[in-house]
């Protein structure tokens, strides 16, 4: 357990967050550059793609916050994480849209946002398949120590 703002935070939740956080803002990094193979590095240096990338970044993880993707108790259910991932990415994709058409310049251009869109359902649910095996690992797994001195009733 990791102590942050004075609240304790399972390490597997924060490998689950920073995994997440740089999968998505790698998704839309490779979307840029694909789509805008000639003019990449002007929109992410000039124009302030880096920026945007990870303004992008932080509305998908308040998304999959809002719908407790990053709960421990329910990491265990598959399907029901797999539909909150596709509403999650649903929604990630309407808001998208919305910015493009009402303020167009807040987006990398060349419809690079809707590639990254695309490369991040692929990765993500790939990073949670492989995540679901890493936890079960020893290395990652959550230890309890009961301390106490009642004795211990045979008749229950």
């Amino acid at each position: 357990m990791i102590r942050l703002f004075k609240v304790y935070y399972p390490l597997r939740t924060l490998v689950l967050l920073a995994g997440e956080a740089l999968i998505i803002w790698l998704s839309f990094l490779l979307g840029t550059l694909l789509q805008n193979q000639d003019d990449s590095w002007l929109l992410l240096n000039v124009e302030g793609g880096y920026l945007k990338i990870v303004g992008v970044t932080g509305v998908v993880l308040l998304f999959s916050h809002w719908f407790d993707l990053y709960d421990s108790a329910s990491l265990g259910a598959k399907w029901d994480q797999a539909f909150r991932l596709l509403l999650v990415l649903g929604l990630v994709a309407l808001a998208l849209s919305a910015v493009g058409f009402i303020f167009p310049r807040f987006l990398p251009g060349n419809n690079s946002a809707l590639a990254g869109l695309i490369i991040l359902t692929f990765a993500l649910f790939g990073w949670r398949v492989a995540y679901g095996w890493l936890v079960k690992q020893p290395y990652l797994r959550e230890r309890v120590y009961v301390l106490g001195m009642a004795s211990v009733r045979k008749d229950c």
